[in-house]
């Protein structure tokens, strides 16, 4: 998929070369040894229930959120899932500060639905 126009914040689908994503002018590699939070599995799972197409994004990596979503009509959130105590990473921070789109941070399965706008 390329961006249309020279728009660098349009995702670019780049699967070849060693697993790495191109996302705008840089590029994301996947990290091997990515630590999940534990909450992660539960929160995905009620999001794909909910409907939503979930990618676990969470190996690439570089402030990257741990999953993106995508509903019917095509709008794509991303979401950082952290534990009760869990802190944002510089790279996080900075991740967040730049992108345009929508992106929460969540807790639990009941507060990516809430964002949503579902009931758990």
């Amino acid at each position: 998929m390329e961006a249309a126009d020279g728009d660098d914040r349009i995702v670019r689908a780049d699967v070849g070369g060693a697993g790495r994503l191109r996302c705008g002018a840089g590029e994301l590699t996947p990290r091997h040894a990515a630590r999940t939070d534990a909450n992660q599995a539960e929160i995905i799972e009620a999001i794909r229930l909910a409907g939503y197409f979930v990618c676990n994004t969470s190996r690439l990596g570089e402030g990257f959120p741990d999953i993106l979503c995508v509903n019917h009509q095509q709008q794509v959130i991303l979401f950082e899932i952290k534990t009760a105590a869990g802190r944002l990473t510089e790279a996080e921070l900075r991740f967040q500060r730049d992108y345009p789109g929508l992106l929460f941070i969540v807790r639990s399965a009941e507060m990516a639905l809430e964002y949503l706008g579902m009931r758990w």
